[in-house]
């Protein structure tokens, strides 16, 4: 059923594109050449308002045939998918808004590029929900030239007044990750040179212990209602409280409504009255300087807008200073702020492996144990990768599959007798997967049937979604984690190596990408271009 409602929805999306082709044909009844759609130019505009719908729907397909590990048509649709944004675009010269920005990290075949011109026309948007015209040149690379300044915090003089950051997010849940990870990261603040505010972009009270340990490392913790208030009403309260730092912890990872948020600075600047820019110094007391807006952890791209984000977060690694030979940075138009280590926090240290709570496998007869719960053979090497299946794209499935086939042909070689006996009863490496739907598991059974036999079929495992304290326990039973090239792990990796489970991840290509290497690269069904790597 599902597999015939893709192919209607595939069929409609043909017929809408060609005959909205042939309606946008120049009228010419003495013609007697025949034109297919394909060569059909859109001269008209008379219809011109169906093409985003019509992009939309097929991008819709891709999405949904990627969540279930669908792949007949992967690399042919994300052509036409990058294609569609490439040669569409909106009367303002954005790329139109058919895709999420959090969405075009996580397809290969948006290439970095075109991720950071999506996010480029939702930042436009997020100004126009105030009536605001973006006047940003989406091809000025002026930031390029911004100078690196390092600092030392040590050498730093004391303030005479602490800091006042504020840190606002809607994922101040007990069920995101985000609370998860940051939990503990707060109370790490200089509480003498600096003053923690929370907000939590929510109408709903949360007393799960990730929130209440957020609530205890700060100086005030804020519950604001979007449904209750504007996105200016938002902005403006946490002005009152005399912010100098506002760090936006979501970005495009949720709801528009935070990035309209942050642009609410943006009117107040042009409407002057009782407001400064950020950094002005105040013309007498009844002056109020806005605050610094920076982004951080919750949406791993460039924010597209140095006019609504003035600095994004990130570490050396993730993105390559200036000049690099990847070509990441001039695709990023904030400011950076480059942290000395790794960008990415976690609270996994002090919250795993406390006394009773079970997550760290004692010792070998009680992973054994929790191996027999999931079918796993107490000796098997089991390959992990638990993330989401939409992460997982078919070249690389294939290549652990070509990888995983070698192993478990060595091991028969020694060990002919257990050929037989399924995942469960044979020693034989395996790859465990996390199951999204019964959907997924098929696909990916039907193509290790189909292209590397019957036998192969017993090397997949696969694990329900789980709570988290489980999700964790079983991590135990792995003995590599195998990462998503096209999408990286975040919260999940830290998992992983917290619990002591080695990791094998894949940096970027050595050459430098582009949008054309992207676009021929998804015509090439045996890579995948990891220009974006960087930015997950």
């Amino acid at each position: 059923e599902y597999d015939e409602a893709g192919i209607q929805l595939r069929k409609a999306i043909e017929e809408a594109n060609y005959w909205l082709n042939y309606s946008l044909q120049p009228s010419d009844n003495t013609s007697t050449t025949t034109t297919t759609p394909a060569q059909l130019d859109l001269t008209n505009t008379q219809f011109a308002h169906w093409q985003p719908s019509i992009n939309r729907a097929q991008y819709l397909l891709y999405r949904t045939n990627a969540a279930c590990c669908q792949w007949d048509t992967y690399f042919k649709d994300g052509h036409q998918l990058s294609q569609s944004l490439s040669h569409n675009l909106s009367p303002s010269g954005h790329v139109q808004r058919i895709l999420h920005p959090f969405d075009a990290l996580k397809f290969p075949c948006i290439s970095l590029e075109l991720a950071s011109k999506i996010a480029q026309s939702y930042a436009a948007r997020a100004l126009e929900s105030h009536g605001l015209v973006d006047t940003e040149d989406t091809n000025d690379r002026q930031y390029q030239q911004r100078p690196t300044v390092t600092v030392n915090r040590k050498e730093l003089p004391k303030q005479e007044q602490k800091i006042r950051i504020g840190y606002i997010s809607p994922d101040f849940t007990s069920r995101h990750p985000l609370a998860f990870l940051m939990q503990h990261v707060f109370r790490y603040h200089d509480k003498s040179q600096f003053s923690v505010h929370i907000y939590s972009l929510s109408s709903k009270v949360d007393d799960g212990p990730e929130v209440q340990a957020i609530q205890e490392s700060c100086d005030q913790f804020t519950y604001l209602s979007p449904s209750a208030m504007s996105p200016m009403e938002l902005y403006q309260r946490m002005v009152q409280d005399e912010l100098d730092i506002i760090v936006d912890l979501c970005g495009y990872a949720g709801t528009s409504i935070m990035a309209e948020i942050m642009a609410s600075r943006c009117l107040l600047q042009q409407m002057n009255g009782n407001y400064s820019s950020a950094g002005d110094n105040e013309a007498d007391g009844s002056t109020r300087r806005l605050p610094i807006h920076v982004s951080y952890m919750g949406f791993p791209g460039s924010v597209g807008s140095s006019r609504i984000w003035d600095y994004s977060i990130f570490d050396q690694v993730v993105i390559p200073p200036n000049n690099d030979e990847y070509g990441i940075r001039e695709h990023y138009n904030e400011a950076l702020v480059y942290m000395p280590h790794c960008y990415f926090v976690n609270s996994h240290k002090t919250v795993l492996g406390k006394e009773g709570d079970g997550i760290i496998l004692a010792n070998e007869e009680e992973r054994i144990q929790l191996r027999s719960k999931y079918g796993i053979h107490p000796t098997a090497f089991v390959y992990c990768c638990h993330s989401r299946p939409d992460k997982i794209d078919p070249s690389t499935f294939r290549t652990w599959i070509r990888a995983l086939s070698t192993a478990r042909s060595e091991y028969f070689a020694k060990h002919s007798d257990e050929r037989d006996k399924g995942s469960s009863g044979s020693g034989a490496p395996i790859l465990w997967l996390l199951r999204s739907g019964k959907e997924m598991e098929q696909n990916l059974r039907q193509l290790v049937r189909k292209e590397f036999g019957e036998r192969m079929e017993d090397a997949l495992l696969f694990a329900d979604v789980s709570e988290r304290n489980e999700h964790l326990r079983r991590l135990g039973c792995a003995d590599v984690f195998l990462d998503t090239p096209a999408y990286n792990a975040h919260t999940l990796g830290c998992d992983a190596l917290y619990l002591g489970l080695p990791m094998i991840s894949l940096l970027r290509s050595s050459t430098r990408a582009s949008e054309n290497q992207a676009n021929s690269i998804c015509d090439d069904q045996s890579t995948i271009a990891t220009d974006k790597l960087a930015s997950r």
